[in-house]
């Protein structure tokens, strides 16, 4: 809680603001290192997490097509930042960090390797 993004002024402590926070704090690993994290994210997630991470991602999936779009990650940054260009670079970061097959846009167990 201590990251600096987390002390802007008007920061929602919510949960949502906190799986953001987590997402942009998972680092790109290799390939052994992304097949643990993936067969842990589905595997080990309490449902009590599982189902306030899913509500997360349907509340960020505006267009519901099950994959977070640069845009819409764009958006549910900008609403948490209050910054656009502050969020820019959070997405273009956080992409090039949780999207392994690099289609531009986080699948759900993407989105839980991130959040672990």
């Amino acid at each position: 809680l201590n990251h600096p993004w987390l002390q802007l002024k008007g920061h929602k402590n919510s949960t949502e603001s906190l799986s953001l926070a987590d997402m942009t704090q998972f680092k790109r690993g290799n390939s052994l290192q992304k097949a643990c994290l993936l067969y842990i994210s589905q595997h080990s997630i309490c449902k009590k997490r599982e189902n306030e991470l899913r509500k997360i991602f349907s509340s960020i999936d505006t267009n519901k097509d099950g994959t977070l779009s640069q845009n819409e990650l764009l958006q549910a940054f900008k609403q948490e930042y209050g910054d656009e260009k502050m969020a820019k670079m959070e997405v273009d970061n956080l992409l090039a960090m949780t999207d392994p097959d690099m289609n531009g846009e986080i699948d759900y167990s993407e989105f839980l390797m991130a959040n672990l």
